[in-house]
């Protein structure tokens, strides 16, 4: 799965290159409130963020643009 990540990432920053976005590996968490007021913490495999100034060290403090969770085949039932 880890493969899986390392080529997806490089793919998406090849082509946000010109873009106020970033796709980030799982070393990012996202903090944000959803529909409900309820605080929600996301630490996915990947994502991609526009928003960079929201970004304090590794968390961000909004919902990311996209997420991608990778699931090991033998979980998969």
């Amino acid at each position: 799965s880890d493969l899986v990540i390392v080529n997806f990432v490089a793919a998406i920053r090849y082509q946000l290159k010109n873009s106020t976005c970033y796709v980030y590996s799982d070393n990012v968490q996202y903090r944000f409130k959803d529909n409900q007021g309820n605080n929600k913490i996301v630490i996915p495999d990947a994502s991609i963020n526009c928003r960079t100034k929201s970004r304090r060290g590794n968390t961000f403090t909004d919902a990311p643009r996209f997420v991608m969770e990778v699931l090991d085949r033998k979980s998969v039932v």
